[in-house]
Order: C-alpha cells, then sequence, then structure tokens
C-alpha cells in the first residue's frame, strides 16, 4: 500500500474544491443559457400568434368588403367599426384595436395586437388598403 507524503495532504483537497467550482460554474452557465432560450422562445410564441391574429382580422375585413361591395367602404367607420377587442390563447392574452384612415379610393385598416411579456407592454401594428371596387 502506497503511502502518502505530508507534502501531499492538502493537495487532494484543493483538488475536489476546484473540480467542484468548475462544475458548479458549467452548471450555472447552462441554466442561464436555458433561461435566456426559453424567454426567447415564449417571446416568439407571442409575436406569431399577435401576427396571426392581425392577418386574421385584416383577411375578415377584406371577406366583409367582399360580402357587401357597395356599402362598406362608405360604411366602415360607423357601427362600431373601430371597437376593440380581447383574445386570449395559449401563449396569452391579446387587447386588440382596429383603426381606418382615409385613402384615395378606399380605407387603410390598422390592426394593432398588444400584450405584456414579462412586465414589459409589447404590440404589433399592420395595415392593410381596403379598396372599392
Amino acid at each position: 500500500m502506497k503511502i502518502l507524503s505530508k507534502k501531499n495532504n492538502g493537495q487532494m483537497l484543493a483538488e475536489v474544491l476546484v473540480a467542484i467550482g468548475v462544475i458548479v460554474l458549467v452548471l450555472v452557465g447552462m441554466t442561464s443559457l436555458m433561461t435566456r432560450s426559453t424567454k426567447t422562445v415564449r417571446e416568439t410564441k407571442m409575436r406569431d400568434e399577435a401576427k396571426r391574429l392581425i392577418e386574421g382580422r385584416l383577411a375578415y375585413l377584406r371577406m366583409e368588403r367582399d360580402r357587401d361591395q357597395e356599402n362598406y367602404i362608405n360604411n366602415v367607420a360607423v357601427n362600431n367599426m373601430n371597437c376593440p377587442w380581447t383574445f386570449t390563447s395559449d401563449y396569452g392574452s391579446f387587447s386588440c384595436a382596429q383603426m381606418f384612415s382615409n385613402i384615395t379610393g378606399g380605407k387603410r385598416a390598422t390592426v394593432t395586437a398588444s400584450w405584456s411579456e414579462g412586465g414589459e407592454a409589447r404590440s404589433m401594428s399592420m395595415s392593410a388598403d381596403i379598396m372599392q371596387y
């Protein structure tokens, strides 16, 4: 059996402490990376959901125009067409609003979706020109 000299008694303890320190640093780094990755995925899902809501609303407005071509453009800002609405999905809750402005030959519809993420207010807007035939 090998007998350790008194010179090496503290060296093994130092090696173990250094190894534990390296492992802790690696684990902290991995945890931070996972947290940021999860946050980025959630932000992307929220933006995609907002975009889907906005595109769906703009498609609905075009469909309404096609259904009533003669009267829709003239009545688009009447009958509560600017009312806000809310939508709850698997990813969160959205507040949406639409606004109309006059352009030559029709109206410009702007739809905005807003949501809160990590205590910060976020929003996305898209516009489409809804022209009279």
